[in-house]
């Protein structure tokens, strides 16, 4: 059975990780971590600040300021920096799972238009690149720079646009 005066809702007494005098992490029974608000003049000068949302005070979230029995009385909304925080996350990550580090240098400067044969697919793949709606269907032997092309678009739209962009390479 939880105990109540418990804030994780486990039946053991609520703990932290303290230091004790050697510097090793010593568990503190009863004693429940809080957040520390310190003073900008406390910070020594060389711990480098962050910017602090003006609106959310570095929280995140926000409450409105509105009469007891209104819908939103006591609940909280994410702040725009912790959304746009999320959303540029959310970019890390799809540009992390798409592999896209391992073809950075696979951009249109550096594709060779004068190639023969490859003309028509290199002004569809800037084409596409700078209006992606529909398909761009890119064929090919190997070898004739279908992955380039491809990898420079998908460079073009992340880098150029901030967009969301998934590469995967097929056999």
């Amino acid at each position: 059975m939880p105990s109540s005066s418990n804030p994780t809702g486990s039946g053991d007494p609520p703990h932290i990780m303290g230091e004790n005098p050697q510097g090793e992490g010593v568990e503190q029974p009863g004693v429940v971590r809080r957040p520390v608000i310190v003073a900008r003049s406390e910070l020594s000068a060389a711990e480098p600040q962050e910017e602090v949302c003006p609106k959310c005070r570095g929280a995140g979230w926000l409450r409105m300021e509105v009469p007891v029995g209104h819908p939103m009385f006591g609940k909280t909304y994410p702040c725009e920096c912790r959304t746009q925080a999320a959303e540029q996350r959310n970019l890390e990550d799809l540009y992390r799972l798409s592999n896209l580090d391992a073809f950075q240098t696979k951009v249109f400067l550096t594709f060779d238009p004068e190639v023969q044969g490859v003309a028509e697919a290199y002004d569809a793949a800037t084409d596409f690149a700078t209006n992606p709606e529909g398909w761009l269907v890119l064929l090919g032997g190997y070898g004739c720079g279908k992955t380039h092309l491809a990898a420079a678009i998908a460079n073009y739209v992340v880098q150029g646009h901030g967009s969301e962009v998934y590469f995967a390479v097929a056999p």
